[in-house]
């Protein structure tokens, strides 16, 4: 998915899975990302973590996490 980006480049992703989900860290243009993917009845809740604020957003598919992060 990340490897696909025609403008945008992910480098460095940590994946981590438990039982509660998925946490990954990952760089993209030099920015450390970090979101945690739980799968639900609707697809994917995904929370992504900057700091001490967090964002929540629900997708239909993993790919649809290039379109919440703006890559392209």
């Amino acid at each position: 998915m990340f490897n696909d980006l025609k403008t945008d480049k992910a480098e460095g992703i940590l994946v981590h899975c438990a039982d509660w989900g998925t946490n990954v860290r990952l760089t993209i243009n030099d920015i450390l990302v970090e979101m945690d993917i739980q799968s639900n009845w609707d697809g994917f809740e995904v929370s992504i973590i900057d700091g001490a604020e967090t964002q929540h957003f629900q997708i239909d598919e993993l790919p649809d996490l290039l379109q919440i992060l703006n890559l392209s």
